[in-house]
């Protein structure tokens, strides 16, 4: 079966562009890139052009996730993999490929209507090195992409299937949380590298597709330094620092100037396919991650049977 090998890049619809900017390079040390005439503006990571792209069309959620192979070959095998499985697909035009920074795009959509594309050849720009106005060590990216993303949908079974047929990701584990007013939230989280999960799925009481995007730190100070300028700046920090039960991440969640979150972490485990044992977790967190706002879970673990 065929695989897509990275999430490697995310647009996101905003309405508060100049806040984004700042949130972006201030809050998460990324790097702006460039902007188009429509005010469509790059956010930069690593020695990609681009991870993240803010379109200020207003709608705070997601505008369409980029999943990455590393041949016209591999694109190929997706595109006729996800014809398959009965998923309809149209080819990328030169000028939305040249949009994207990429040589060759397909677009198609999920089961719960998010926009997605797969792509080959994400230009690089290493004669002009990242360089992060915080003067941060660095993103985990590489071949484990921009980090991962966790998706609201209407049916974790219909999704999951699509993923993990059409796309070729791998289950990871599965994690029960209870959610406020009552009830439980079954996530699924999937992978398609070493990184132990570039994509989650849950049925969550929001009204947004996109909970949240994860991104990780080469350096644990860098989360500690803006866990306090977070705290400093009256920021709302949805969940303090803590470590998850199943990749083990060290991080914290604040709000962004959408209204959905951002994980900022370091020192998540990784997937090896070869020994990988699926888990269930009947709870979020082996300390910390206490609710200090709005959010999508409870405190407390669901009781094991």
């Amino acid at each position: 079966m065929a695989s897509v090998g990275q999430l490697g890049y995310i647009g996101v619809g905003v309405s508060d562009l100049d806040g984004w900017k700042k949130y972006a390079t201030d809050i998460l040390g990324m790097q702006v890139y460039g902007a188009e005439s429509d005010g469509t503006t790059f956010l930069r990571m690593d020695e990609y052009h681009h991870r993240i792209v803010l379109h200020p069309n207003g709608n705070d959620d997601v505008a369409y996730l980029g999943w990455g192979v590393p041949t016209l070959e591999g694109l190929e095998q997706m595109a006729a993999q996800l014809k398959a499985h009965g998923v309809s697909i149209t080819g990328g035009t030169r000028e939305e490929a040249r949009a994207r920074h990429v040589i060759e795009l397909i677009k198609f959509e999920d089961p719960s209507g998010v926009p997605s594309e797969i792509y080959y050849g994400q230009e690089v720009c290493y004669p002009d090195p990242f360089n992060s106005p915080k003067g941060i060590h660095g993103f985990v990216t590489g071949d484990q992409g921009l980090g991962h993303v966790l998706l609201n949908v209407d049916d974790v079974d219909t999704n999951l299937r699509f993923y993990r047929e059409a796309l070729g990701m791998r289950i990871s584990d599965f994690v029960v949380r209870q959610v406020p007013g009552g009830g439980e939230a079954m996530l699924a989280f999937l992978h398609c590298n070493p990184r132990h999960h570039s994509m989650a799925l849950g049925k969550l009481p929001m009204p947004k597709r996109l909970s949240h995007i994860m991104v990780q730190l080469n350096n644990f100070d860098d989360v500690g330094i803006a866990y306090d300028k977070c705290k400093n700046q009256g920021l709302p920090i949805i969940m303090s620092l803590g470590r998850h039960m199943n990749d083990h991440m060290v991080s914290f969640y604040v709000a962004n100037p959408s209204g959905w979150l951002f994980e900022y972490g370091w020192g998540a485990r990784s997937v090896d396919d070869d020994t990988w044992q699926v888990q269930l977790h009947t709870g979020g967190d082996i300390w910390g991650h206490r609710m200090s706002g709005p959010g999508h879970f409870s405190e407390e673990p669901v009781a094991s049977n």
